[in-house]
């Protein structure tokens, strides 16, 4: 959970950072200029103020990929810990298996979340709104093995997800909380849980294939290029031969102005990502601390399990030592800007004051 809420932070504190340090181009959603030319900006100034913006950006883009990457595969561990306990040990409670589902979910959602960083880090598409009228594709082009590894891994994590989603749909789930999951797989599926199956089935089967389209730069700018416009910046079909405008233009006209586009800058905006993502941050914490405190319910599990559960072992200790990972990377990124910085900069290299002129091509 902590490492979690690490990657929502550094995230979001990226994507306020991390424009001016761009192309400078207007933003294509209009909701996402404005909180970056409010909120953004008065951010990025006080950074600024302090002549640590572009070293601290990189960092930050740095840091949120690697915690990216971080949950991906911890959501993976986890989920295939948990099915492995169902299927081989047959020991896994419906207890445990909710509170492994509750953690996947964390990491599902916050690295959905950190792909709007990892997109932008990789390549941005922007400067294909300027020549998309060309029908040459861009020059630059990514790299494909991490690309397809992390497409195969957000595969498997929305596979395990959708599977283990199933699994608690259970209609009498929160009922047999004691009661090994095995022994509830065939029963009837049905009330409250299977509801929550099917939105939990909804949010994957549209988060994902999204998520997927954002990291693959070819697609991105096949869309800016071809597709986009055409929904945004169509001919004038309202317009007959005779110079008049019919009823149907008009009214598609009137729809796409009004009702689609509006709808779409909200959905479509990395704000609402944020604030979506951040609301379904804050409901893991509170199902996972519920389903806790009522599974240590003395009804349900005796005082001694529940002190060994809450004993600090080797599953507690490593993963809390872990956290410190993170922070060590972020001040080895920080220490690397900072030495090319002085590196490339006349006015702080000592060897400047000696005659001799750094370049790149010297710190190289």
């Amino acid at each position: 959970m902590t490492t979690a809420c690490l990657t929502l932070l550094s995230t979001v504190l990226c994507l306020l950072l991390q424009r001016e340090d761009s192309t400078g181009k207007e933003s294509l959603n209009p909701i996402d200029g404005r909180i970056r030319s409010t909120l953004g900006k008065r951010l990025r100034g006080f950074v600024k103020k302090h002549e640590h913006l572009h070293p601290l950006v990189s960092c930050l883009r740095g840091l949120t990929k690697a915690l990216s990457d971080q949950q991906l595969v911890t959501g993976i561990a986890i989920l295939v810990a948990a099915l492995k306990r169902l299927y081989v040990d047959q020991t896994i409670t419906v207890y445990h298996f909710s509170i492994v589902t509750d953690l996947a979910w964390f990491s599902a959602n916050t690295h959905l979340l950190s792909l709007l960083v990892v997109a932008h880090s990789n390549s941005s598409v922007k400067s294909a709104v300027d020549d998309r009228t060309q029908d040459s594709t861009p020059t630059k082009k990514e790299p494909r093995l991490p690309l397809l590894i992390r497409v195969f891994l957000m595969l498997v994590l929305a596979a395990l997800l959708l599977y283990c989603s199933w699994i608690t749909g259970y209609a009498n789930w929160e009922e047999d909380w004691n009661c090994p999951t095995s022994c509830v797989l065939g029963f009837q599926k049905g009330g409250n849980q299977f509801r929550w199956t099917i939105v939990n089935f909804v949010l994957i089967l549209y988060a994902y294939p999204l998520a997927i389209f954002l990291l693959w730069r070819k697609l991105r700018v096949i869309w800016i290029k071809k597709y986009r416009p055409k929904l945004f910046d169509p001919p004038s079909g309202g317009t007959t031969e005779s110079g008049t405008n019919s009823l149907p233009g008009l009214i598609i006209s009137a729809f796409q102005k009004y009702i689609f586009i509006p709808v779409w800058y909200i959905l479509a905006s990395e704000f609402w990502g944020v604030m979506e993502q951040l609301a379904w941050f804050i409901l893991g914490v509170y199902w996972t601390m519920s389903d806790r405190i009522y599974g240590h319910d003395p009804s349900l599990m005796v005082p001694e399990e529940s002190a060994a559960e809450d004993s600090w072992g080797f599953g507690q200790i490593v993963p809390l030592l872990l956290l410190i990972l993170p922070l060590l990377q972020f001040m080895d990124l920080w220490a690397g800007k900072n030495l090319v910085a002085m590196t490339l900069n006349p006015a702080t290299n000592c060897a400047d004051n000696m005659g001799h002129r750094s370049t790149e091509e010297d710190f190289r």
